[in-house]
């Protein structure tokens, strides 16, 4: 008898624990509504790493739990996972609002952290989750880090020292915005403006107009698939020819090369110049099980899962054993080479020295 009248909440954490160390399967979940079409490349990313673990031969059966078909929120989908008691850490969530939102559940802070679960997300890079919490997380660089990276690309690599910004009016925005004009007038760029836009506004062709006048030698947005896509189709049809650089997320107008080749983004990982031989092991195993090749979101997911599954098997299969071998990684423990490069996480969880390249669709 577990006494569960009496502590139900301590009953819950035994729970969680025997299961995980039971000697049954170690399931890892994927916090992530997989109805939105572009989860489905985050979704296979974590499906082939869990086969690469049962592969591996540890004695021990690894599972992925997705997260109920009616949960659709970041904090419905985060509870639901923190509450099955056999899941020992999620990958997720996919994006920076998402894992603000579902950051409390995954600590359990109404529940004093007794089913507190460690969340390694492969793609959000918001600035405002550094430090967040002791239990997130993330395998992808931070907006400081990669806005950083985009003003050395445009000093060193394409010699442009003047430049303006058109960013999305949010935090994302408004952050990747000041890093990356502290850092390029740090080395020598001027920056002319910093214009900011709303999601899905519709007054492309004035914004072009004011670069067309401004005559910046590259513009940066950092803003979503869609609306730059709006941009870059106004600039064409006044007879701009500026270059433009966005944020990791353009990584999706690759489905549109056609349209859009020659537009710069940042990139955490290209299949077509993997070197490494465990990259080009992920490749190979990706193309073979779905037909196309793998795109950096599927990358990053298919690390994050290998690191939680390897933190189960090596330290234990409870979930402060994995927080904690986690944290280690690059402190106490050797940094991993994982197939987006090296892995190391700092005191706030945030992974450092991690490649940065930019990538150029169609190409």
């Amino acid at each position: 008898m577990c006494r569960a009248v009496v502590l139900t909440a301590l009953a819950s954490v035994v729970a969680c624990s025997r299961a995980a160390d039971d000697g049954g399967p170690i399931r890892i979940g994927i916090a992530a509504d997989l109805k939105r079409p572009n989860m489905q490349t985050v979704l296979h990313g974590v499906e082939l790493a869990i086969d690469k673990l049962n592969a591996e031969g540890s004695g021990r059966r690894f599972e992925l739990a997705k997260p109920p078909a009616n949960a659709t929120g970041a904090v419905e989908i985060a509870a639901a996972l923190r509450d099955d008691p056999r899941v020992v850490a999620v990958v997720g969530p996919a994006d920076s609002r998402s894992s603000r939102e579902s950051a409390p559940i995954f600590a359990d802070q109404d529940g004093g952290g007794r089913r507190a679960l460690a969340a390694v997300s492969p793609t959000s890079t918001s600035m405002s989750l550094t430090g967040l919490s002791p239990w997130l997380f993330r395998v992808c660089p931070s907006d400081a880090a990669s806005s950083r990276a985009a003003a050395r690309y445009v000093l060193d690599s394409l010699g442009l020292r003047r430049a303006s910004i058109m960013y999305r009016n949010d935090s994302y925005g408004r952050g990747w915005s000041a890093a990356f004009t502290d850092a390029y007038t740090a080395g020598g760029g001027t920056v002319l403006e910093r214009n900011p836009h709303l999601a899905d506004m519709n007054e492309w062709r004035a914004y072009a107009g004011v670069v067309k006048l401004t005559r910046p030698e590259i513009v940066l947005f950092p803003g979503s698939p869609a609306d730059l896509a709006g941009f870059v189709r106004s600039l064409r049809a006044i007879g701009a020819d500026t270059p433009v650089l966005g944020g990791d997320a353009v990584s999706e107008l690759e489905a549109q090369a056609s349209e859009f080749t020659g537009v710069r983004y940042i990139a955490f990982f290209q299949a077509s110049h993997v070197e490494r031989p465990e990259a080009k092991a992920f490749v190979s195993a990706f193309i073979k099980k779905y037909g196309m090749p793998p795109e950096q979101r599927s990358a990053l997911a298919y690390d994050a899962t290998m690191l939680i599954g390897h933190a189960a098997a090596e330290a234990g299969a409870t979930r402060p054993h994995v927080r904690d071998y986690l944290a280690s990684i690059g402190n106490d423990r050797p940094a991993v080479d994982g197939v987006t490069g090296r892995i190391a996480f700092d005191r706030q969880h945030d992974v450092v020295d991690k490649p940065v390249v930019i990538a150029t669709v169609g190409r």
